[in-house]
């Protein structure tokens, strides 16, 4: 076994890295398994910001002719290239190569600050992200375009490709596997010839409520009320008294 490890582009806590390497352990039991080539986990804050996680792999002898496939990279200079732009910046990137499976599998953790802009990296250019805020909710879509993934570039055999988002609120509805406020998509390399779309729609909160919104303003009315209704009681009572 050849393990090629890269150390994070950012410094993190003890604590960040031993979830990290938790995490890869899982993927790697799961990819032997199941015959996955790439799962994406993603979260999705209401400003459009988030964080991805993403897990990609081939074969070594898809890499006889150099160390990128369309727009997956698996080298350590290439790999950060393809997955940073203005908009995002990979925090954690790690490579493994493995003999016992002949494979090479890529982990990166991506910070990104508007989900809208997230094609500006390579790795994301053949997508079309939506995330807006309507009278409904917030509008969510992930669109893999039509031939945007080479099935070549992933070997024979059955292939996967899994798709979990984390929003700020509820799903409403989607297109995907709803639990809370997870949605999952899996799809296999097939039905990439005609394009993949992911929507949902996400509960959004008024961003006030309670004692802050509709609420506040008539308890001071009514506080403001009972003030000059006492007011006027004392200066009646001392009137009377008086007389």
């Amino acid at each position: 076994m050849i393990k090629l490890r890269i150390k994070p582009i950012r410094e993190s806590s003890n604590m960040t890295t031993k979830k990290f390497s938790i995490a890869l352990l899982i993927l790697f039991a799961f990819l032997f398994s199941s015959c996955i080539d790439l799962k994406q986990v993603t979260h999705i804050n209401k400003d459009g910001s988030g964080i991805i996680t993403i897990y990609y792999s081939t074969k070594l002898a898809n890499l006889s002719m150099g160390d990128e496939l369309g727009d997956f990279a698996f080298s350590e200079i290439k790999a950060k290239n393809f997955l940073t732009s203005a908009n995002s910046d990979v925090r954690e990137l790690q490579i493994e190569s493995k003999q016992s499976d002949s494979a090479v599998y890529v982990t990166a953790i991506i910070n990104f600050a508007d989900f809208n802009k997230l094609n500006t990296a390579k790795s994301f250019s053949k997508l079309n992200t939506i995330w807006e805020r309507t009278s409904e909710g917030y509008k969510f879509a992930y669109i893999i375009n039509k031939d945007s993934v080479k099935i070549s570039n992933f070997g024979e055999g059955p292939h996967y490709l899994n798709y979990e988002f984390e929003f700020p609120g509820e799903v409403v509805s989607s297109n995907g596997k709803t639990e809370g406020r997870k949605v999952k998509w899996t799809t296999d390399l097939n039905q990439l010839r005609s394009g993949f779309e992911m929507t949902a729609t996400v509960e959004a909160s008024s961003g006030v409520c309670g004692m802050f919104g509709f609420e506040l303003p008539i308890i001071l009315m009514l506080a403001g009320l009972f003030f000059l209704t006492m007011r006027n009681y004392r200066s009646s009572k001392k009137i009377l008294s008086s007389e």
